[in-house]
């Protein structure tokens, strides 16, 4: 949106890192907390001009309605998905005037999915496209079509498997045992890691004779990629995820 926040909190829970895709982009941002827990005192020094928030920042509202005028989203109650990241996009936008860059940056997404579209052509037409997630702290977890990536391959017109074809609080099918592996089957696999340790968890699973039962890793179609891209939904993820896309499924960018 051509406007550079002077602070924020991080939604990956880490308190000295931003995503990866941000590359440059957040260099002299100063991090004032954690997504859950911001830090007032922080803020307070940082005299902004405008201060937004999620609405479960609605406790800290007072507080922060007096260091600066205070913008929250305000949701339909449900919790965040994924899929509504144009909303809150646009959201955002309005707060700061800047509705004209954001409809140039959904223009400039729409036309990379049509260009992605026109490149592949029937290739996938019934193969089935599974997210998951492998993760030491969560285990393993399936991501349905209300998910980030789920919104992102509906518009490409992807299948997905059908046990993900369905809409879930957050996106997610929590806590898969391995008696229900079923559920992550697919032509192709997409597999959230967030740091080592669940690339580690990852390549001994593969190595499980049940996983081996699994379509995708018996097609050597099964991808590792960056959870917080996938999960933090917003326009710089959404065309991360696309430039994830090229390499494994063959195409030119």
């Amino acid at each position: 949106l051509d406007s550079k926040p002077i602070g924020l909190t991080p939604v990956a829970a880490v308190a000295d890192e931003f995503p990866s895709y941000h590359a440059d982009k957040d260099q002299g941002i100063e991090i004032v907390g954690l997504d859950y827990e911001p830090n007032l005192e922080k803020i307070t020094q940082l005299k902004p001009d405008l201060i937004l928030g999620w609405d479960h920042h609605e406790q800290a509202y007072p507080i922060l309605s007096k260091i600066a005028p205070t913008i929250l989203t305000q949701p339909d109650g449900e919790p965040s998905s994924g899929d509504e990241w144009k909303e809150y996009f646009s959201f955002v936008a309005e707060a700061i005037g800047k509705q004209d860059i954001a409809q140039q940056v959904l223009d400039k997404y729409n036309q990379r999915i049509a260009q992605m579209q026109a490149a592949i052509g029937n290739q996938y037409v019934g193969k089935a496209i599974s997210v998951a997630q492998v993760t030491e702290k969560y285990g393993i977890e399936v991501y349905t079509k209300n998910s980030f990536s789920g919104s992102i391959f509906s518009e490409l017109g992807w299948e997905r498997p059908k046990l993900q074809d369905v809409i879930k609080p957050r996106g997610v099918i929590e806590a898969i045992s391995a008696e229900k592996l079923e559920l992550i089957d697919g032509d192709i696999l997409f597999v959230l890691n967030f740091n080592n340790d669940d690339r580690e968890l990852l390549n001994d699973l593969l190595k499980d004779p049940l996983w081996k039962t699994l379509r995708a890793v018996q097609n050597n179609q099964i991808y590792p990629v960056d959870g917080w891209t996938w999960v933090v939904a917003n326009p710089l993820a959404a065309d991360a995820i696309l430039d994830d896309l090229y390499k494994p499924l063959s195409i030119a960018p």
